[in-house]
């Protein structure tokens, strides 16, 4: 049995956890979250996760002790260098966070962090959706994508994430999907990430509606959609026709086993009917469509993959 702290640091939110590991299970002891803030920069952000990792240590066990701490970040670490190349929090970019995280976590000897969406997709495969592929096909290949603010993605074999020579597989989002389309914050244009990301949705849902982007979060054009309004029902239709010709060309890619979603997004179940059909019909190879399926561990699964690293 072994006590780790996991940290996940999304753009809007950061969640840290204690949890409790056994050889086959794990159990969350205390969990919080709190905004991001990202505007007031990097300092602010590094006093929020000081202070969630002291309300964690209130609520160890007496006489137990912290084997390891995990951050998921989100954007590109190099494994050398230990500098956040790039990412939608800028915050980030090019800090020491090596020395940072090791001045916090002072007395912590297993420090370790990776992309976000990486730690999703390993927490997915180790006690989620992965169980069931693991039992039928050993060293299954899965696709962790999370559809938030970005567009992260992790790759999967068994139970191990590909991290790359320089830390950036997996980045998916960034792949063109719409040649000269959207602009995005990495420089180019047509990225993924601009168009089946929670932001991509509201920006698809204001250029149909006309209504200046910020009228409607992601989950609100759901709502609206439910609700019955024209605009919004456009605006998910064309969404997840991106979303399905994106999973089309990652599947002609990685011929995974699976995907498998998280994100505010992708606890839509509107956006999952007819996915995998239409997945097959666009594959190079005309056989079964790999699986899509919506996150078992919830919007928890970042912490508790953090944990695992």
């Amino acid at each position: 049995m072994s006590y780790r702290v996991g940290f996940d640091i999304g753009g809007t939110k950061i969640e840290a956890a204690l949890l409790r590991f056994t050889d086959s299970t794990f159990e969350v002891i205390f969990r919080r979250r709190v905004p991001t803030d990202r505007e007031k920069g990097y300092a602010s952000i590094l006093e929020k996760i000081k202070s969630l990792y002291h309300q964690v240590l209130e609520h160890l066990p007496e006489n137990s002790k912290i084997e390891s701490v995990g951050l998921g970040l989100p954007g590109s670490i190099d494994p050398k260098t230990h500098v956040m190349h790039n990412g939608n929090t800028n915050a980030f970019v090019g800090q020491n966070l090596k020395k940072d995280f090791t001045e916090i976590f002072s007395g912590i000897s297993k420090i370790k962090w990776a992309n976000d969406a990486n730690c999703f997709a390993l927490a997915e495969a180790r006690y989620g959706v992965g169980l069931e592929h693991e039992k039928s096909h050993p060293g299954a290949i899965a696709v962790g994508i999370i559809l938030g603010t970005g567009c992260g993605g992790g790759l999967i074999i068994g139970d191990h994430f590909i991290e790359g020579k320089n830390g950036a597989a997996g980045e998916i989002g960034h792949t063109i999907l719409i040649p000269n389309g959207r602009p995005c914050f990495c420089g180019r244009r047509g990225c993924a990430e601009t168009y089946i990301s929670g932001t991509g949705l509201e920006i698809e849902y204001s250029e149909v509606s006309g209504k200046p982007l910020g009228a409607s979060n992601s989950i609100n054009v759901f709502e609206k959609a439910n609700a019955g309004e024209a605009f919004a029902k456009i605006a998910i239709l064309n969404y997840k026709q991106h979303l399905a010709e994106f999973l089309a060309n990652m599947t002609n890619i990685f011929d995974p086993d699976y995907f498998v979603l998280g994100g505010g997004v992708s606890q839509q179940a509107s956006i999952y009917e007819g996915l995998e059909k239409t997945i097959r019909s666009q594959r190079l190879i005309p056989v079964e469509s790999p699986r899509v399926y919506q996150n078992k561990l919830g919007d928890s699964a970042g912490v508790i993959g953090a944990a695992l690293l």
